[in-house]
């Protein structure tokens, strides 16, 4: 005759009990954990301010007499100070235009870099100047024709610009032709300067003096998104490590039973 242990029901009964306690500790973690990722997710998606910056005083009659009128490379690098100290996305730029008026048919290319060289020590060579993260903003026709006294925008792909690591280089290459955009110039600040050459598919150019570029018009993005707390990164690891705690109990709980 076999005998039935009286403690068996009571063993079964004490692991139904740790069961719920376990299950119930999880689902506070993973209550806690969400509210955490809730937090962070509404943190990290920044509102963006749209903000607009001139370089230069644009006049009609202003002067006319470079690129990228008849340059098919010109560099112009502009002071970090034009906009401000934290990092931007810039998302068009605009070139005024002076007293011609000219078709726009040509392919202009537009890079961005952060420049490896500051306004007031730029190297002839065009290489030396990019910075290493040369991206192109712009590749295209302008299309519509531009008139004296106008702008003319080139609106391409974000750039991410933080003004704390140099000042901003904008690199504009076309082909020599007849049909190009003239745009006026302003030398009031020493806050730009131009590197440009007048031989296609020259590699080096002449150095500007600071303060003569092109009048010049950026439009760009600043991130004004909140911070996380600190309380919500405690609460994000309090609750990783809880997970943590009850996955490796469970892990025991069922090697004890396999055992048993």
């Amino acid at each position: 005759m076999l005998k039935t242990s009286k403690a068996a029901p009571l063993i079964r009964g004490e692991r139904r009990t740790g069961d719920r306690r376990r299950a119930s500790f999880m689902r506070l973690v993973a209550s806690a954990l969400n509210l955490a990722l809730v937090a962070l997710l509404g943190v990290s998606t920044p509102t963006l301010a749209s903000t607009t910056v001139n370089y230069g005083s644009p006049s009609p009659s202003a002067i006319n007499n470079t690129a990228p009128s008849s340059t098919p490379t010109l560099q112009t690098v502009y002071s970090h100070t034009l906009f401000g100290s934290s990092p931007v996305v810039i998302s068009a730029i605009d070139l005024f235009l002076g007293n011609t008026s000219i078709p726009n048919t040509q392919t202009y290319t537009i890079t961005l870099s952060t420049s490896a060289n500051p306004v007031g020590s730029l190297s002839s060579t065009f290489a030396n100047n990019l910075g290493a993260d040369a991206a192109t903003f712009y590749t295209g026709v302008p299309g519509a024709p531009a008139y004296p006294g106008t702008w003319v925008s080139f609106s391409g792909t974000d750039f991410l610009y933080d003004p704390n690591f140099g000042d901003l280089l904008v690199q504009i290459t076309h082909p020599m032709g007849d049909d190009r955009i003239y745009s006026s110039y302003e030398g009031a600040t020493a806050d730009a300067q131009q590197v440009y050459t007048f031989i296609d598919g020259s590699t080096t150019g002449n150095v500007s003096d600071p303060g003569y570029a092109m009048a010049t018009r950026f439009t760009f993005n600043t991130s004004v998104g909140a911070v996380p707390e600190p309380s919500t990164w405690a609460m994000m690891l309090l609750g990783l490590g809880g997970m943590g705690c009850a996955l490796r109990r469970g892990n025991r709980g069922g090697m004890g039973r396999q055992q048993a």
